[in-house]
């Protein structure tokens, strides 16, 4: 049986991926897409072993590592692809919150696993006591780990996150 040829996929733009000049991954004939493991490297390197939303340490390598998975920031359900600025390195706990969401509502879902209640309450009935002017003592949400080390690979996620952050910023001030 004669195997189908690997047809190799190159980043679109190459100052997404600054000293990474090889194939992110290969697509078969069946359309399937698999990451080389060069740019699994590369990725895990350049984002110092790091989730790109909490910036939880991942361990020294990505290799038969369950803590480290590759996100796509916008899934591929919604349109999301295979490429930067699509893809970084997620924790096991980010991937699994974040699903198919859209990656803002992570931010929400950080805040609330960092609170003192997230063991003895859900995330909904933090939102109802919240609705009903009980303050729960919630940290400021804060920027994802990816925006502030301003990663290449994620250039456009990162614009969407300062934005999100300057709307947040506004809303606290109107607050006060």
């Amino acid at each position: 049986m004669v195997k189908a040829a690997l047809i190799p996929v190159y980043p679109t733009d190459l100052a997404m991926t600054p000293g990474f000049d090889g194939p992110v991954g290969y697509k078969g004939k069946d359309d399937i897409f698999s990451f080389s493991e060069r740019f699994k490297d590369w990725m895990f390197i350049y984002q110092d072993g790091r989730c790109g939303y909490c910036g939880v340490s991942l361990g020294d390598t990505w290799a038969g590592n369950r803590k480290a998975h590759i996100e796509h920031i916008v899934c591929r359900r919604q349109g999301g692809g295979d490429l930067p600025p699509n893809v970084m390195y997620a924790c096991n706990t980010c991937n699994n919150q974040k699903r198919d969401l859209h990656f803002s509502v992570l931010a929400e879902r950080i805040q609330f696993r960092e609170s003192r209640v997230a063991n003895l309450i859900t995330i909904k009935q933090a939102h109802g006591l919240i609705a009903a002017g009980i303050d729960l003592g919630f940290k400021p949400i804060k920027p994802f780990y990816f925006s502030m080390m301003n990663w290449k690979h994620v250039s456009s996620a990162v614009e969407v996150d300062r934005q999100r952050m300057a709307e947040e910023f506004s809303l606290e001030r109107r607050r006060a």
